[in-house]
């Protein structure tokens, strides 16, 4: 029983460890004193904190696809945001997954949207998603249409947009001509 709670104690204190740039997958530890040590609850805590080791083993490895689907699985055991954002920095980390790196940082801001981690990750988050931003150059004939993307103004034609990849609603207007609506998928690459 001593052995038992020592081993627990350590995988508490591992848990809120950082490891090579990831983030803990707990916020605090889980007072030794009351714990439901039968309790699905608490053996799914466990399962995420085995599949949080394996993820960050093997991505300390730069084994990202293992990595990857280790953090999914902690975050299918014990869904805490925390997960979903270091699946975002394992995809960065990778390179060449912006369309996955963006899914999993939309994940995240849903699952996190009050977390304590927040402050941290949105500025992380932000650089991340600026790694994967490409060039867009939107041009009319005439020039000077005016430009929204998704309702925001983006100045006027020939206009250099820098986006990151997913779906936009792009609007083109000009006076004396008829408003433009189209739909403008960005990818990299």
């Amino acid at each position: 029983s001593s052995n038992f709670l020592l081993a627990v104690i350590v995988l508490l204190v591992i848990a809120l460890a950082g490891v090579g740039g990831f983030v803990v997958v707990s916020e605090e530890p889980t007072p030794i004193r009351g714990i439901d040590v039968d309790g699905a609850g608490y053996a799914s805590k466990l399962a995420a904190i085995g599949h949080r080791n394996r993820a960050f083993e093997a991505l300390a490895q730069k084994r990202w696809e293992k990595g990857i689907a280790a953090l999914e699985a902690g975050y299918d055991a014990q869904p805490h945001p925390n997960f979903l954002f270091n699946v975002a920095i394992a995809y960065d980390k990778w390179g060449g997954h912006c369309r996955q790196l963006i899914d999993a940082a939309r994940r995240f801001e849903k699952a996190c949207s009050n977390c304590a981690v927040r402050k941290i990750a949105r500025p992380m988050v932000k650089e991340m998603r600026e790694r994967c931003a490409v060039d867009v150059m939107v041009d009319s004939e005439p020039m000077g249409a005016h430009v929204q993307i998704d309702g925001e103004a983006h100045g006027t034609t020939p206009a250099m947009l820098h986006l990151v990849p997913g779906r936009y609603r792009m609007k083109l207007e000009h006076d004396g001509f008829t408003a433009i609506e189209v739909e403008l998928p960005v990818v990299k690459g």
